[in-house]
């Protein structure tokens, strides 16, 4: 079995106290249960709150829900952080995942409270110790959601999210209780209230955002050929062939670059962009088209990083923009995750880090004066597709594209923010921040 290793800091003696009340009254029960210490800043319209959260099941556990933790504070925010597991054991945690649920009260006139849907990381299987077979010891977990608040303010709600370390995962022997436990360390939970629904015609990529792509030039690396859409008019689907990616930088517009921060990333080993079929339903007001809502997976060969979001709707004006784009979709819900064989070691794809912090990051705790951020789902074709399908009623098959995830912005908007709080918010972030990269 292995070594009692202490899961809670040993300098935090008021935490110890308060953590051994609440382990003493788990064991009693043999309740899987979560306890934390996390701290929140919030205004009526962002929310911050960073710490740690413990996951304590009795060993050798099976379909494990842990009790909540309630980061305390952050009004008119609330928010509760769980774990859940197909098995705890002495040496390994299976499928285990980090679960977010919260509220917001409503802040504008006829704005009714938003009960904020759970979101959940992808499943992970964490050992004890590396062993055999590259055994992951630790990995990097995030979770991101958007919600329409309910009332009359049509359009605006909350994004919400969710960041965390799993640390390490052991067993742990003392006077108090018996239990597998997971340490996840730090832990970001952020929110905001502002529009989640982009009304402008058009959205600017951001030249500083990370963006993984795969373009038409990177025929050699595709055995099938260059990406490419398309439509169906039978079916009304339409469809992406995507291949490898050769794009991970920092930058808009057609090409495949890979910026020196990503030279060694795991998605350059044949990682994938992938998207579902889309189904056609008309024409917008404002004379694009709609498409149904579906998924897009970025993932590395062997699945140690990846990312997969969701999206309501892909609109699509001019395929032929780079710059001004009328056609893209919105990733408000998703999560990513890396696998790492020690807590030291450096995580696989350092674009994956880099868009969750730069990209997931912004757009949700969507701070004072500053563009309104996106997550977007875009791609790039020399002919308009809209003219090619003849405004999706003929086929049109094989269309060389240019496919990219990323991030955007709307075109300078700012989101409002209480003055007298908004400096507070700002340098909260900044010491969270750092506080995450330890």
């Amino acid at each position: 079995m292995p070594a009692y290793r202490p899961l809670v800091r040993p300098h935090a003696l008021l935490a110890i106290a308060v953590t051994d009340v609440l382990l003493t009254a788990a064991a009693a029960t043999a309740q899987p249960f979560a306890s934390g210490d996390m701290n929140a800043v919030a205004t009526n319209e962002h929310y911050l709150a960073a710490g740690n959260v413990t996951f304590s099941a009795p060993p050798n556990s099976n379909n494990i829900q842990t009790t909540p933790y309630h980061i305390p504070g952050g009004a008119p925010w609330s928010f509760d952080v769980s774990g859940s597991a197909t098995s705890f054991s002495p040496t390994q945690a299976t499928g285990f995942q980090v679960k977010l649920t919260g509220k917001h009260e409503g802040i504008h006139a006829g704005e009714q409270v938003n009960e904020l849907r759970e979101i959940t990381t992808s499943p992970k299987n964490i050992w004890a110790a590396p062993g055999v077979a590259q055994r992951p010891t630790s990995a990097q977990v995030s979770a991101w959601g958007a919600q329409l608040h309910a009332g009359d303010d049509p359009g605006h709600g909350d994004f919400y999210s969710i960041d965390a370390k799993l640390k390490s995962y052991g067993y742990n022997n003392n006077p108090f209780f018996n239990a597998d436990q997971m340490l996840a360390d730090p832990v970001l939970v952020q929110a905001s209230h502002r529009k989640i629904r982009l009304t402008d015609l058009l959205m600017y990529p951001s030249l500083s955002a990370p963006r993984a792509g795969a373009t038409r030039q990177n025929t050699m690396s595709n055995p099938g050929g260059a990406p490419s859409v398309s439509f169906d008019a039978l079916t009304h689907k339409l469809s992406f062939t995507t291949g490898t990616i050769d794009v991970l930088d920092r930058g808009s517009g057609a090409g495949g670059t890979i910026d020196a921060e990503y030279s060694n990333d795991s998605l350059r080993a044949g990682g994938t962009i992938s998207i579902s079929d889309l189904t056609y339903e008309g024409p917008t007001s404002d004379g694009r088209h709609r498409f149904g809502g579906g998924t897009v997976t970025v993932s590395d060969p062997n699945g140690s990083a990846s990312m997969s979001a969701s999206f309501d709707e892909f609109l699509i004006g001019d395929t032929t923009r780079t710059i001004q784009l009328d056609s893209y979709a919105l990733l408000n819900d998703g999560e990513a995750s890396q696998d790492m064989l020690s807590e030291s070691d450096p995580a696989p794809s350092p674009w994956m880090r880099s868009f969750v912090s730069e990209v997931v990051d912004p757009t949700v705790g969507a701070l004072p004066d500053m563009p309104e951020r996106w997550i977007d789902l875009s791609f790039v074709t020399d002919t308009n597709l809209v003219d090619l399908t003849n405004g999706f009623t003929s086929n049109a098959m094989g269309v060389p594209a240019d496919v990219y995830v990323g991030g955007g912005q709307s075109g300078g908007a700012s989101v409002p923010e209480p003055s007298s709080v908004g400096a507070v918010i700002v340098a909260t972030a900044a010491v969270l921040a750092r506080r995450r990269r330890r």
